[in-house]
């Protein structure tokens, strides 16, 4: 899997190549933030690793865009930095903060929590994004949102999450279109899709949706099983989250 490594510094450029060399991550490196934006034109990365004190430009409001951006703010970013500043990388988006330096495990360990284990809720209902939010993050799986099944399908391709969990009744597409369009695209065929609703079914609506979609859940039921549901979807995968915090 690519990632972006946005680092001024030769020796750190070079700290990443090799702590990278065997693991599943593939390095692309910029120098400046204009390289870093020309790279994600290009290619959408797994992840983005940000040194704040890259020279040239303002990486905190770069972050931001980053960030306010439907197209690529489904892009985990690791701000890995010599100066302290968590709470505020946080606060514009960051997914992680490390203070350098930075271990080599350190980092992979990172990466995988990022990449392996981040889940995409597609749900306009927020008090119910917020539920399964709380839910699945108490189980250790990084959750990312998207209110409406446009930008739910632009963070699937983007992000690469380990698994979607898809409600039909979305304002701008049908659930089941939006399943259809998941399940044809290169980009997230692979990905388990679990599907929740709150209306009934009829026998046909249910054998196509059962036949693409890895659950399918009412959502009477949903926060009951929704983690169990989550942790099969990754068990099959063999990509179930470390139980440490």
């Amino acid at each position: 899997m690519p990632v972006l490594i946005v680092e001024d510094e030769r020796e750190m450029q070079h700290f990443y190549d090799k702590a990278l060399r065997g693991s599943a991550y593939r390095l692309s490196a910029a120098s400046t933030l204009h390289q870093a934006s020309a790279a994600l034109a290009r290619e959408r990365p797994a992840a983005i690793i940000l040194d704040i004190l890259v020279k040239g430009t303002d990486a905190w409001r770069w972050l931001a865009e980053v960030k306010g951006n439907a197209d690529l703010r489904a892009i985990p970013v690791l701000v890995i930095s010599s100066v302290a500043e968590e709470r505020k990388a946080l606060a514009l988006g960051a997914d992680q903060f490390i203070r350098k330096p930075v271990e080599r495990d350190q980092l992979v360990e990172r990466l995988n929590v990022v990449t392996r284990s981040r889940i995409l809720v597609i749900e306009d209902d927020e008090t119910t994004r917020y539920a399964v939010r709380k839910l699945l993050q108490s189980a250790n799986f990084p959750v990312l949102e998207a209110a409406n099944g446009e930008d739910g399908l632009s963070a699937a391709e983007a992000a690469q999450p380990r698994a979607i969990v898809l409600d039909l009744g979305l304002p701008d597409v049908d659930g089941a279109a939006l399943l259809d369009r998941l399940r044809t695209s290169p980009a997230t065929r692979q990905i388990p899709v679990i599907v929740s609703t709150a209306r009934d079914l009829t026998d046909v609506e249910r054998h196509n949706l059962e036949a693409h979609a890895f659950a399918l859940l009412s959502k009477r039921d949903m926060l009951r099983t929704i983690v169990g549901t989550i942790q099969a979807a990754s068990r099959d995968a063999n990509l179930l989250p470390s139980t440490s915090s």
